[in-house]
């Protein structure tokens, strides 16, 4: 899923939080491109359609993949964005430790040395 001690916390925070920071101090508005470079995004589409079109396409994989872990990933990236690193961290871990057990990491690990797609049922 996401973890490997560091990685995701301090990807998020350093990147993110600084580029935030910037922006914050300058009072400078960020183009989508230049938020896109800087990571505050992660598409820039051309118009409406193409960015709804985007949206639909990437809740579609999201919805693939396991909610337990999805959930788990979400409030992840989100404690690392409002709080210190090492706290941030401490969270990921505790995150990761309700996903080891269910059914859903099972059924992944299964299917993947099965060479098949999971069926997760969220438990």
């Amino acid at each position: 899923f996401f973890f490997n001690d560091t990685a995701t916390t301090e990807i998020y925070t350093e990147q993110i939080v600084g580029s935030v920071r910037c922006v914050q101090e300058t009072g400078r508005r960020l183009s989508a491109e230049e938020s896109l470079q800087y990571g505050l995004l992660n598409y820039v589409e051309e118009n409406y359609e193409k960015a709804y079109n985007k949206s639909i396409e990437l809740s579609e994989a999201i919805l693939k993949k396991g909610p337990i872990a999805i959930r788990q990933a979400k409030q992840a990236v989100n404690a690392s964005l409002e709080t210190d690193l090492k706290t941030g961290l401490n969270r990921e871990r505790e995150l990761y430790a309700r996903v080891i057990d269910t059914e859903d990491r099972i059924e992944g690990l299964k299917a993947f040395v099965e060479k098949r797609k999971p069926t997760y049922k969220g438990n």
